[in-house]
């Protein structure tokens, strides 16, 4: 199989790939860090105790909030939101640029005017999209692991595995969606708009739903929620929910290839 499409996307975007490794590198490393200072804290455990048992939710998951330990302290701290953004800005940013904006800027036109079916190009672009979340994720995911075991952070690497993955996988969603808005518009700021959207609103639903009973059920319509509500850094992994993110996003891809092919393109 070939894959000349997605070396190339990854050499073009190999430098703010490396940033963006580094970058989140850095913050993972440095909520890591913070840790033994808080793991003696009795009176920070005492006042998470006296939290609500809606706001415990929101910053816990379904398991609840527990900054007394490693795992809850990483996932509220770490997995609940901010990781998972980092990994959806990324993706957002990747996968309007390699299609959508490619398209703007007229590079389309190169690659359409040789023998390349558009569902390959589709293909390529969402398989290059994938190896770079990969990439990022695997490399902040070791940080995570190594300085955890410089400052003896003591949860499971399966567990903290299973987070870096769930994070990943609910990045891959939103970078699908993107490409898909993409690849329907031809717009790369449509493109960016939608997944941002899808994004924003899910994380919306997870916080509401935390305080509304009868919106709670909704919860699950946010990658976000599925891939961390259950606290995967606490509790392991949730094999049925990170299936049906990787389903979603093959869907996804799969709806931006048919709507890419029967667009009429910008030369």
């Amino acid at each position: 199989m070939r894959t000349d499409l997605a070396r190339r996307a990854l050499f073009d975007h190999r430098r703010s790939l490396l940033v963006w490794a580094l970058g989140v590198s850095v913050y993972v490393a440095m909520i890591v860090l913070v840790w033994p200072s808080l793991r003696d804290s009795d009176q920070l455990s005492s006042a998470v105790a006296e939290y609500p048992e809606t706001l415990q939710k929101l910053f816990g998951g379904d398991a609840g909030f527990d900054f007394a330990t490693a795992a809850g302290y990483l996932h509220a701290e770490l997995f609940s939101l901010m990781y998972p953004l980092f990994l959806a800005v990324f993706a957002i940013t990747f996968a309007a640029t390699v299609l959508p904006g490619e398209e703007e800027r007229g590079q389309l036109a190169l690659v359409l005017a040789g023998p390349v079916r558009r569902r390959r190009i589709v293909g390529e672009k969402a398989g290059a999209l994938a190896a770079a979340l990969v990439a990022v994720a695997a490399v902040s995911g070791v940080v995570a692991w190594g300085v955890g075991r410089a400052v003896d952070l003591g949860v499971p690497v399966g567990n903290l595995a299973a987070a870096v993955v769930g994070s990943a996988l609910a990045a891959a969603v939103i970078g699908a969606v993107t490409l898909c808005a993409g690849a329907a518009t031809g717009s790369r700021a449509a493109a960016i708009g939608v997944g941002a959207l899808v994004f924003g609103g899910g994380y919306l639903l997870q916080v509401v739903g935390a305080f509304v009973d009868a919106l709670a059920p909704l919860r699950w319509v946010s990658p976000l929620h599925i891939a961390n509500g259950d606290a995967p850094v606490r509790t392991g992994w949730p094999w049925p929910a990170y299936g049906g993110l990787l389903a979603l996003t093959i869907g996804f891809v799969a709806v931006a290839a048919v709507a890419f092919e029967r667009r009429d393109l910008r030369v």
